[in-house]
């Protein structure tokens, strides 16, 4: 009885997991003015639906009673016509066959939205009277391919009145697993001469346990506007996930390019996501400190160049801890880099920017940014020879809202101009010689803004 309830509060659970499994639904929204003058409604799609957590399973076929029955097996009509069972004598559960064979097919439970992980079969058997019971063995059959998955012989001390429980363990990998995942059941089968009691089924479900639906795959979509196309980003696929949201760092973002096309191309393009919390105040005890480094959860502080009768807040960057003067504006995770790939789409080559790191930062930051440059060097000779420059000229990235403005009391009183992340301050590169034999220093951004522009 109990494990009657249980399978049945199970299947009830992987029901309501089928139902409401994590998936894609749509969610319109509006873009515009369009090129008539009206908003334009895109389904950009969203993502909902169940991630509880069933993690097991046990299916029981045939009552555990020891060979207290007959009770009646069913295979499947396709495993009985099959080229191994055609014309064999079949029986059922609690049945001590004389070269009768006992064939059946375990249906498993709907995976709904789980992804089988392990599947372990346990068979109970009890010879017969029949002497010649120690050419028996069981197996499991692909129907598809007509041939023999796994195969157990029972041994040569397999004599009449024997009895044994066996459990078999089978791994993605395995082809018993491959075939019970794709086709919802498996077929087995024990010639010729041996009863079986039950066969339990024990399914382990890859655990999602504080996982949430999220997106996982992204497509474009091209939106007329009255100030020309613009691309949508558009989520066409949904899986139960955990993001570590604990501190900034890239998170992964897969976008189809080009979809149903001869070009089509998926590409990681990333996007920053994580906690940017400030750490408490952290009171200085030198006069000289410039760093707090996190060491196994203890506050470290280093030598540098701060006053200790300044307050500072700490703020997590991956494993290092910067300080920063007291006052300060919120930090928000933002890309730290990013690099350029070229995609061949159906109007030529386009460029596709990739975020390689994150890190917290104000709302208006710098972000590293390298040009190329061509110096000549040994210009007095006649064969003067050159060898590129590269310089970190930054830019700035960013957004500004209107409480992120600086205050810079020119910009105040212009409310219609709106806040621009803009560069603040520069420094001039070292001089080089150019090719037509001038001497220049390449700008550098080394402090960004919101301003009034």
């Amino acid at each position: 009885m109990k494990i009657v309830v249980f399978l049945v509060t199970a299947l009830a659970a992987l029901s309501h997991c089928q139902q409401d499994c994590c998936r894609v639904q749509s969610q319109f929204k509006k873009f515009g003015p369009g090129i008539g003058g009206n908003p334009v409604t895109v389904d950009v799609g969203s993502c909902a639906g169940s991630c509880t957590d069933v993690s097991k399973v046990t299916i029981t076929d045939g009552t555990i009673d020891y060979f207290v029955g007959p009770e009646p097996a069913s295979p499947s009509q396709e495993f009985v016509e099959s080229p191994i069972l055609d014309g064999r004598p079949l029986v059922g559960f609690d049945e001590f066959p004389v070269d009768g064979w006992f064939a059946h097919t375990v249906r498993l439970p709907p995976k709904g939205c789980r992804n089988l992980a392990k599947m372990s079969v346990k068979i109970c058997l009890n010879a017969s009277s029949n002497p010649l019971t120690t050419t028996d063995s069981f197996f499991f059959y692909n129907t598809h391919r007509e041939d023999i998955l796994y195969a157990s012989k029972l041994s040569s001390s397999w004599r009449p009145g024997s009895s044994v429980c066996k459990t078999i363990t089978f791994g993605p990998a395995h082809e018993v697993f491959q075939y019970a995942a794709t086709n919802g059941f498996y077929h087995i089968a024990v010639q010729d001469d041996t009863g079986v009691d039950y066969i339990q089924t024990n399914l382990s479900y890859a655990s999602w346990k504080w996982k949430r639906c999220r997106p996982s795959l992204w497509t474009h979509v091209d939106v007329p506007l009255a100030t020309g196309i613009e691309k949508v980003d558009k989520i066409i696929g949904c899986e139960c996930k955990r993001l570590d949201l604990s501190r900034c760092r890239r998170q992964p973002k897969k976008i189809v390019f080009f979809q149903n096309s001869m070009f089509e191309r998926e590409i990681d393009v990333g996007y920053c996501d994580g906690s940017c919390r400030l750490i408490p105040f952290v009171p200085l005890p030198a006069d000289n400190v410039r760093d707090v480094v996190i060491s196994e959860g203890n506050v470290v502080i280093s030598e540098g160049n701060v006053s200790a009768r300044q307050r500072v807040q700490a703020v997590a960057l991956e494993d290092i801890i910067q300080i920063i003067p007291f006052p300060q504006k919120p930090l928000f995770c933002q890309p730290a880099s990013k690099r350029r790939v070229d995609i061949t789409g159906p109007y030529g080559p386009e460029c596709v920017e990739i975020i390689t790191n994150c890190s917290c930062t104000p709302q208006c930051y710098r972000m590293p940014y390298f040009k190329h440059f061509v110096e000549t060097i040994d210009s007095d000779t006649c064969f003067p020879s050159e060898r590129i420059r590269t310089f970190n000229v930054g830019k700035c990235a960013g957004t500004c809202d209107e409480e992120a403005g600086s205050d810079d009391v020119m910009n105040l009183g212009n409310k219609d101009c709106p806040f621009k992340c803009t560069p603040r301050g520069y420094r001039y590169s070292p001089r080089f010689l150019t090719r037509d034999g001038s001497y220049v220093s390449v700008p550098m951004i080394t402090t960004c803004d919101c301003k009034r522009i």
